[in-house]
């Protein structure tokens, strides 16, 4: 059995870890099925990507029974590949154009981690367990501290690559990982429900060029981030989604892209 499922609900793609026995750790068969799951959000007309692993687990990252048997060095490292897959499989899931929401329960450490910070929402459970603890085991978590930096700043992942510490939901709600706090399976699938119905209501290309200026700000001078948004905006004004919508709020009803078949779930 694939130990990624792809399921399609209404405008979202649910892309669940299926190995709740290994608290979905990550092995390089889930790297490569999450990497062609992402590829197909990308290119597929879904509004929103949703993350979350079976179980009530969210992900435990590198699976450790994968350490066993380590190559002696060499020049390529074999080991480098292996191991900047994760990075790639990060960049891209970080750079998607839908909407992002990891629900986060259980285990949510090293990849899991970073699956979370690429995430534009996350919502987590109270007793989730969020940390870096790759260091009590003698290594690092090595492809996701560029995302986990840039989620909750230089100083709490400083913290947790240091000491290991392992946050609760709470704790990741009061430190920026986490969006939305719940207390159980059934408040996080209403807290599901309700950001869903919120992308419903965002015009899909909009909130791709939003979130594209919102990852590249901090890379680049302000001054190219506002020509970029000038730039982008005049585009958008003219095209006829941004049309449709306005003439909607004029008229005081929902625009196209927010209207719900009879028939739809999210």
């Amino acid at each position: 059995m694939s130990p990624v499922r792809v399921e399609r609900r209404g405008i979202a793609l649910h892309v669940l870890l299926t190995r709740p026995e290994r608290r979905n750790a990550l092995t390089q068969e889930t790297m490569e099925a999450l990497l062609a799951a992402f590829q197909d959000a990308k290119e597929s007309d879904a509004r929103a990507v949703v993350l979350r692993g079976e179980g009530g687990q969210f992900s435990a990252g590198g699976d450790m029974s994968m350490l066993g048997d380590i190559p002696p060095p060499a020049d390529p490292d074999p080991l480098f590949p292996v191991y900047r897959r994760m990075g790639h499989v990060l960049e891209l899931l970080n750079a998607l154009p839908q909407a992002v929401i990891a629900v986060v329960e259980g285990a949510c450490t090293g990849g899991g981690l970073g699956m979370a910070c690429c995430s534009d929402v996350v919502i987590v459970s109270e007793d989730a367990k969020i940390g870096l603890p790759e260091a009590r085991s003698g290594f690092i978590p090595a492809q996701v501290i560029p995302h986990i930096v840039r989620r909750m700043g230089e100083g709490w992942t400083r913290r947790l690559v240091a000491t290991g510490a392992i946050l609760d939901g709470r704790a990741a709600l009061r430190d920026g990982l986490a969006h939305i706090l719940v207390s159980g399976r059934e408040e996080a699938d209403r807290a599901l429900a309700e950001v869903l119905e919120q992308v419903r209501r965002s015009e899909p290309t909009a909130v791709a060029e939003a979130k594209r200026l919102v990852i590249s700000a901090s890379d680049r001078p302000v001054n190219e981030t506002l020509d970029d948004a000038a730039r982008t905006i005049a585009a958008l004004l003219r095209a006829p989604a941004a049309r449709a919508g306005i003439d909607a709020f004029r008229n005081k009803r929902p625009p196209p892209w927010a209207e719900r078949p009879s028939s739809s779930r999210l």
